[in-house]
């Protein structure tokens, strides 16, 4: 090969290395993650609207073919024969395109969604068509019967599915093409009587929710533009740039024929919506609190420019921005000085030095202040020490014309950052130094790690004692001493989780009541022993806080603990009976200052207390009424066969020697720390006596309870056959993995009432009648006591 040959060769190879080393092939866009959440929410809303107002949805099908009647027979033939022709054609030219385009991985994705989009039509129209649901095929179809149509359409959805893996709906030219012929066959399908209005928008949702999920997970061909583009760019802005060297996927570090170095970064659609997630998390649970990040490129750019020149203004040295172009219609370039200096965090300094340093920071972020701008990541990672000076660095975030609170929380991040390093009392002192005492005021009561960036809360981790030390040394300058805090949290987890309990919980109600004629079941009730079966309710409460108050080794409030039981009986709404118990109690105990293994050891102890009692009582009452030869019932083959099933697991598990060590090794650590509290709790055996007691009243309750809602229905049915029905349909309808052991407790109970001797219909009326009174009713304070619990802090 001759000389020149292999020079040019070599020259190819850098070339291409130098346009593709730091680019990524495929890229996961956070942009199609927020778009698909939104098409899910919109798919919903529709079906929700289209089920809840079926009345309203029919209308606008009907308006449709109103409209549609007005207009020429000739215009609606041809209009709806070239929306069919384009809409066969439309596909093949999409895949045709992708094809001469080369793009033949992409086109291979497309084909995935078009599939994976069909096979849910397919599904989807299947379900219908077996359904028993009559308002769903209304809703779906306009129609009681589908005949032989199909509500959603798989031409309509895949050709959207396809669109959008594609990325044709981000191309202006067929954008326009796709959404009209996409439109038209929708309305031909309405027009038709094939379909309605609300099952062609969810044909389009499910498309595109099908082409967006290929997306998210295969990733999409990056748009983010080439070393070649971005040094011609540079060039063209007469930057005169000789060497460009990669950092990362999105930053460049750029050095002129001059020697002068450039930071180039690149804003591009891959990396569009970064964070949205996270801030929307953030908008939704905080008030007032603007975290920046989710923005879209061009707003990122606006906002980095715009806190640059005011800090420009404010006379505070930072990188300047040198310019920002559109390298792309996808990505923008914005080329900045470069940072000079050592962060402070890692700078190292100390003693004088490092007191000229934090004298600085707390000077420039005054200046900051004093034009309104909130720096938003006031750590000292924030703050660069070059020869003497302080810079400041990362104002992508920040924001102008900040409000009060935005610079408060900077004041108390920069607070903290400050503690961390030379102590508290130094650390107010420079606040002081340089904000007016009702500013500082301000900081202290929003001193709340929840409103600081990710990087303030992960040093808090390392350094546990600042912020109790802070706060006590604010306390002495009479800052904050009230000890209030300004509420920043809109939603709260504990808020979170108990409204989606609660929404759960009504929906439950909801769809149990309107199954059961409770007036014609209750008609013939004696509402006297129903009366004393809530009273008997209200009891088996009571045990339970016996049994748990007793084991514990320290003391906590005894009307807590009745509440706490009353807590965990709303919380078996979402959770089955035993384990919502369980953890609800241990977080409690934790709660209420004992140590995570007592608080386990001491649950522990009182299920054992609660299953030995039940068992024994099991074992009493059998061999006292002789029940083995009177009754004679089965249990739901569901139950069974789950009952049989965990008893498999766990024997597989315990007789494997790798299941053993499995379990041993993970229940170690456990078996350690409970060990101590479960040897103080057995060497008193008065306080196992009175858990006991606890048990058996618990258990006692119940029984009468249930014998109560009998006598509610003129049943006579001796207590001791009840206590047996009670005992054994109470221990398997317990094992169910349902909430609330919803269905099996009912199940079993009818049953064995059944064959106890009861006739069925007031088998099942005294089980619904129970399940009421020790289910249904205890929600309401239940609900109320999480919530006074978790207002309290005790949960």
């Amino acid at each position: 090969m001759p000389k020149n040959a292999d020079s040019g060769w070599a020259l190819s190879k850098a070339w291409h290395y130098l346009r593709v080393s730091n680019q990524k092939e495929r890229v996961r866009r956070p942009l199609d993650v927020a778009r698909l959440m939104v098409v899910i929410a919109f798919g919903s809303i529709i079906f929700a609207s289209g089920w809840l107002a079926a009345s309203t949805t029919s209308a606008l099908d009907t308006d449709i073919l109103q409209a549609t009647s007005l207009l020429p027979s000739f215009l609606v033939i041809t209009i709806s024969a070239i929306s069919g022709f384009l809409a066969l054609l439309l596909p093949i030219g999409l895949v045709f395109v992708g094809l001469v385009e080369r793009k033949i991985r992409l086109v291979l994705d497309a084909l995935l969604g078009a599939l994976l989009t069909i096979l849910l039509i397919i599904a989807s129209n299947s379900y219908i068509y077996g359904s028993s649901s009559n308002q769903l095929i209304l809703t779906l179809a306009g129609t009681n019967t589908l005949e032989n149509s199909n509500p959603f359409s798989a031409l309509l959805a895949a050709t959207v599915a396809l669109s959008v893996v594609l990325r044709f709906s981000e191309r202006k030219p067929w954008s326009y093409l796709t959404v009209t012929v996409i439109v038209i066959l929708s309305w031909s399908s309405v027009v038709a009587g094939a379909s309605t209005l609300v099952a062609q928008i969810l044909s389009i949702s499910i498309g595109w929710a099908a082409g967006l999920l290929v997306r998210v997970i295969l990733g999409t061909p990056s748009t983010r533009p080439s070393s070649g583009l971005v040094l011609r760019e540079l060039n063209e802005a007469n930057f005169q740039v000789s060497q460009l060297q990669p950092i990362t996927n999105t930053q460049y570090l750029a050095t002129s024929d001059s020697g002068v170095m450039l930071h180039v970064n690149i804003l591009d659609r891959d990396s569009d919506r970064a964070g949205f997630l996270g801030t929307l998390w953030r908008t939704l649970r905080l008030r007032g609190i603007d975290s920046g990040s989710g923005l879209s490129m061009r707003a990122r750019a606006e906002r980095l420019m715009l806190s640059n020149l005011s800090a420009q203004k404010a006379a505070v040295k930072t990188a300047d921005v040198l310019a920002i172009r559109e390298v792309t219609p996808d990505a923008i370039m914005v080329v900045r000085e470069v940072d000079t200096g050592i962060h402070l965090s890692e700078s190292g300094l100390v003693g004088p030095d490092l007191a000229t340093a934090l004298d600085g920071v707390w000077a420039t972020l005054a200046a900051l202040h004093e034009q309104n701008i909130a720096h938003r990541r006031a750590n000292l990672s924030s703050f660069l020490w070059t020869d003497g000076q302080v810079s400041v660095t990362n104002l992508d975030t920040a924001v102008v014309a900040a409000s009060d609170l935005l610079m408060a929380l900077d004041v108390a991040e920069l607070l903290l950052a400050t503690t961390h390093v030379v102590g508290a009392a130094q650390a107010v002192a420079l606040a002081k130094k340089y904000n007016t005492p009702t500013k500082v005021d301000y900081a202290s009561r929003v001193l709340q790690p929840i409103a600081m960036s990710s990087e303030s809360r992960t040093n808090l981790r390392t350094h546990k004692s600042s912020l109790p030390s802070l706060r006590s040394e604010l306390t002495k300058f009479g800052i904050g001493s009230d000890g209030e805090t300004i509420n920043l949290e809109r939603l709260k987890p504990r808020s979170i989780i108990l409204l989606i309990i609660s929404v759960f919980a009504g929906y439950t109600v909801i769809t149990q009541i309107v199954n059961v004629n409770i007036n014609e079941i209750f008609a013939d009730a004696d509402f006297g022993w129903a009366a004393i079966a809530v009273s008997l309710s209200a009891l088996t409460y009571l045990g339970a806080t016996i049994t748990l108050h007793s084991l514990v080794t320290s003391p906590v409030s005894w009307l807590r603990t009745y509440l706490a039981q009353l807590a965990a009986a709303f919380l078996t709404l979402v959770t089955p009976p035993a384990v919502g118990t369980v953890a609800m109690n241990v977080r409690y105990l934790q709660r209420s200052g004992i140590n995570p293994a007592a608080a386990a050891a001491t649950v522990a102890m009182s299920q054992v207390a609660m299953f030995g009692s039940h068992l024994l009582m099991l074992l009493f009452v059998g061999v006292t009424a002789g029940t083995t030869s009177e009754l004679n019932f089965e249990p739901p083959k569901w139950l069974t066969f789950f009952i049989v099933l965990l008893a498999f697991i766990v024997i597989l598990v315990v007789s494997i020697p790798f299941g053993r060590d499995w379990l041993l090794e993970r229940s170690a650590e456990f078996r350690k720390q409970m060990m101590p509290a479960l040897n103080q709790l057995v060497t008193q055996p008065r306080k196992l006596i009175s858990a006991a007691f606890g048990a058996t009243f618990m258990n006692s309750a119940y029984i009468l309870c249930l014998f109560a809602c009998i006598r509610a229905f003129g049943n006579d049915t001796e207590l001791i056959t009840v206590a047996f029905i009670y005992l054994a349909g109470a221990t398997l309808g317990s094992l169910a993995p349902t909430p609330g052991g919803l269905g099996a407790v009912e199940a079993v109970l009818v049953a064995a009432l059944t064959a106890g001797g009861l006739p069925a219909t007031i088998a099942i009326s005294a089980t619904l009648l129970y399940r009421v009174v020790t289910f249904w009713l205890p929600m309401l304070p239940g609900w109320i006591s999480f919530g006074y619990l978790g207002r309290k802090g005790a949960l």
